[in-house]
């Protein structure tokens, strides 16, 4: 199957062009492959390929762009190398900070407001972020990132109505929340939000807004 998915890849690359989006498409198809059989160095370095393509074409407020670098951040910790996996998240989460002071200032300038696919897309990337660098000792970044997180979250959180099938929705996502955040519950990014200012409060002013 690596094989044939191996020799589409070259295909797709050939037909649309080496930075296109089907390449990319196609690129992380195949590196799927490699992730399943936890060949994870091989998987990096295919979901390099399709995050630079998708930086170049799509920019890296898309959400193609941060499922991505999401999905790379993993096959690198995978493969034992947390600090590239940081660097390869933070590159993109820049494009989303604005010097947010407080949670209330993330939700309200600097993520997606309601059910986005941006909004859970930079979540997920966001998270990853700041539990790598909070493991890393570096708790400015880490809070930087779990604030972008938990302002996710609570956004798509209240994107949510008041009939009887967003109350459904709303019982849903918590009950099996990977299929809307990719973490455990949602509560975990607003634990891992606490963590982060429990971390930096005694050198980050910006850690007391909250």
């Amino acid at each position: 199957r690596i094989a044939i998915l191996a020799e589409r890849e070259q295909l797709v690359g050939d037909f649309y062009g080496q930075d296109s989006v089907e390449h990319a498409d196609a690129l992380q198809l195949l590196a799927f492959e490699y992730y399943s059989a936890k060949r994870w160095a091989e998987d990096a370095a295919l979901r390099a390929r399709a995050l630079s393509i998708r930086r170049k074409v799509q920019g890296d407020r898309s959400s193609d762009t941060l499922y991505a670098v999401r999905s790379l951040g993993q096959s690198l910790e995978n493969d034992h190398r947390p600090r590239e996996a940081a660097t390869a998240l933070g590159e993109v989460l820049a494009a989303w900070k604005h010097g947010e002071t407080s949670l209330a200032d993330a939700v309200e300038h600097s993520v997606p407001h309601g059910r986005t696919v941006e909004g859970q897309a930079l979540g997920m990337a966001s998270a990853l972020h700041a539990r790598l660098t909070l493991a890393a000792g570096d708790p400015t970044a880490a809070l930087s990132s779990a604030r972008i997180a938990a302002a996710s979250s609570l956004a798509y959180r209240r994107g949510f109505g008041f009939g009887v099938l967003d109350e459904q929705m709303i019982e849903g996502a918590e009950r099996n929340p990977a299929s809307y955040t990719g973490e455990d519950y949602f509560s975990e990014w607003s634990r891992l939000y606490a963590n982060a200012l429990w971390a930096a409060s005694p050198d980050d002013p910006a850690a007391k807004a909250d």
